[in-house]
């Protein structure tokens, strides 16, 4: 093709058609840009259609590890409404100031266990740290997966630090010191297998305000994690939606 335009315009210069050659000539660079800028549209469109399949890719891995999320907050939140039960069941036992308040060990259970959530989100950390968030167009989108997050880290992480603080610093301690636990142990191990055996410094008061405290943190907890369930379906929701385009 280039020695066929060359051809052309060695004939115009042999002949003296200088004005016909120019006009060739402004008409081959018009050709020349035009076809190059048709290959930078063609250039532009691959890349842009490359992007939209990466995207794609990642909304369906981010609401992989949101549907996860979900499942996840669910059975913690399962799991902190049958401790609240068990708080329930004792509360004449709290109006009374009794002293058996421990003799249960779902009790104990429900005093100690913290319900930490660890949210997925190894997607959403690929897509940012490579810097590739903004590929996603859909600013509602984005902007309700920033707000999901930020939520898990900041409120559901708060109060998680708050429950694994209390419950490591104060109210472990505590038990160890004036009671005995039941713990799985080796069958040879010779120890008492009594439980809930307590001993005479025990502060009834104390124990009383913990479990207030442990009922109040814990509907706080159900609270959170229900409406970080309810965001995380709700990105889903949108995401499906996008998908469908």
């Amino acid at each position: 093709m280039i020695k066929f335009f060359r051809k052309i315009r060695q004939n115009l210069l042999m002949e003296n058609k200088t004005s016909k050659y120019f006009k060739y000539a402004i008409g081959e660079i018009v050709l020349v840009v035009i076809g190059i800028l048709i290959a930078l549209s063609i250039n532009n469109w691959n890349i842009k259609n490359v992007q939209q399949k990466e995207v794609r890719t990642y909304l369906i891995s981010i609401k992989s590890n949101l549907i996860q999320d979900t499942l996840s907050l669910s059975l913690r939140t399962l799991d902190i409404k049958q401790n609240i039960q068990t708080f329930d069941s004792i509360s004449s036992l709290i109006i009374a100031n009794e002293s058996k308040l421990l003799g249960d060990s779902n009790l104990v259970s429900a005093l100690l266990a913290t319900h930490r959530f660890i949210t997925e989100k190894n997607s959403f950390v690929d897509l940012t740290s490579n810097g590739k968030f903004n590929l996603i167009k859909n600013k509602k989108i984005t902007k309700k997966i920033l707000s999901y997050y930020n939520y898990i880290e900041e409120r559901v992480g708060g109060l998680n630090n708050s429950l694994d603080i209390y419950t490591r610093e104060t109210l472990a301690p505590y038990f160890m010191k004036n009671y005995q636990l039941k713990f799985p142990i080796p069958f040879n191990l010779k120890l008492s297998e009594d439980s809930n055996i307590v001993s005479k410094n025990k502060d009834v008061l104390f124990e009383i305000n913990a479990i207030k405290y442990r009922y109040f943190m814990l509907s706080q907890l159900s609270d959170v994690y229900a409406e970080a369930d309810t965001n995380a379906k709700k990105i889903i929701e949108l995401i499906d939606d996008e998908l469908i385009k």
